[in-house]
């Protein structure tokens, strides 16, 4: 994975910066040039929403991917407060571009137009194993556009700001998700996961600026 791990970066830097699913396949396909874009409308009715309680954890997911070709390495991306996948289009097809299957799902109260519930980052750490575990299992649904395609034996993470703070968590001993062996931690911060890696840790390649 340090070999995913460079062309992550090597993208990175080279200038783009700017329970069970609920339902089946996509809900919308979108061809963008040599990619495929697509939405899954993903729901974890295993858990709730807010102080409310409201039951279910509606997280669609946008998926983009090259047209053609397989053993497509597998990045999720999770995105800022106030934030959604579309913000970060530049890098996330560059990425997809570059040959990885990129998981961007939307997050219920830090999206763009939700609550912007800050403290509903400490929740994201959960979402994420289960949008990778029905992402994952595309490579063996048959007759799904990425079925045979997926190398699931190598999968990053990554985040910016409140999103960085998540993929924190996936790394730390509170919330680690053994199938992440790599990651991208772009203006991350060591709230309510702290600072301390689960062992042995994995490659990460921490971006700040001014």
């Amino acid at each position: 994975m340090r070999r995913s791990l460079v062309l992550i970066a090597a993208v990175l830097l080279s200038g783009c910066g700017g329970g069970e699913p609920a339902g089946e396949a996509p809900a919308t396909t979108a061809d963008a040039g040599e990619l495929t874009v697509r939405t899954l409308d993903l729901r974890d009715e295993s858990r709730t929403t807010g102080n409310d309680a409201a039951p279910g954890r509606a997280l669609p997911t946008t998926i983009a991917y090259p047209h053609e070709g397989g053993d497509l390495p597998v990045v999720v991306f999770t995105h800022g407060l106030g934030s959604q996948p579309e913000a970060y289009e530049e890098l996330l097809t560059g990425w997809a571009r570059a040959g990885f299957l990129v998981v961007a799902p939307r997050y219920p109260l830090t999206s763009q137009g939700s609550a912007e519930v800050f403290d509903d980052v400490r929740e994201q750490p959960a979402d994420v194993p289960f949008v990778l575990t029905a992402v994952l299992a595309l490579d063996d649904t048959a007759g799904d556009d990425l079925e045979g395609r997926i190398d699931v034996e190598h999968v990053a993470a990554a985040g910016h700001s409140a999103g960085a703070i998540t993929t924190l968590g996936l790394l730390g001993p509170c919330c680690t998700d053994e199938r992440i062996d790599a990651a991208v931690i772009l203006a991350g911060a060591p709230l309510y996961f702290g600072s301390a890696f689960a062992p042995p840790g994995v490659p990460a390649l921490f971006v700040h600026g001014t």
